[in-house]
């Protein structure tokens, strides 16, 4: 994936930038990122950073969760976006829309409250779900729950992502 953005500097500039980044890049890995070249200084780890995407007349702005998926976004070419502090959600917040159940592994047992929109799962901390199994990639899938509907998509696992006996 590769994008035009025009980032606002701290005084209020704008400085373009051409990001190119892999379909499993999440917000929060570009937005550390812009912020290091910007500043010359990574993204401090304990303060994890996102993106603010701003309309054109600058009055609405949208605060994109950092574990998201670049490609689930609301960010195009040509959009203009800030690096923000993130605080990421505790507690499991929102309304639970489903059950995640570990069947067999290290995990086995284990339940994972499940909710509306996408998840990634993996044994990556900063995945929304973390698993301690050595099958598991580190992004191993994205896990988007609808109304009606559950999609499971490979995130270019070593392993596959098996759903009930398909691949």
């Amino acid at each position: 994936m590769k994008l035009r953005l025009d980032v606002e500097t701290p005084d209020g500039s704008s400085v373009p930038v051409t990001v190119t980044a892999e379909g499993t890049a999440t917000v929060a890995d570009v937005a550390g990122v812009v912020w290091a070249g910007m500043t010359g200084v990574p993204a401090d780890p304990g303060q994890p950073v996102t993106l603010q995407v701003m309309a054109e007349d600058r009055h609405e702005v949208t605060t994109l969760p950092g574990r998201s998926l670049l490609w689930d976004t609301v960010v195009c070419s040509g959009q203009r976006v800030r690096v923000v502090p993130y605080a990421t959600p505790t507690g499991g917040g929102g309304t639970t829309a489903g059950w995640l159940r570990v069947i067999s592994g290290p995990d086995a047992g284990k339940s994972f409250a499940l909710r509306a929109g996408s998840q990634v799962i993996g044994r990556d901390t900063g995945c929304d779900i973390v698993l301690a199994d050595q099958q598991v990639s580190r992004r191993y899938a994205r896990l988007t729950m609808g109304p009606l509907v559950v999609e499971v998509a490979d995130l270019n696992s070593s392993n596959g992502v098996v759903v009930g006996d398909t691949l």
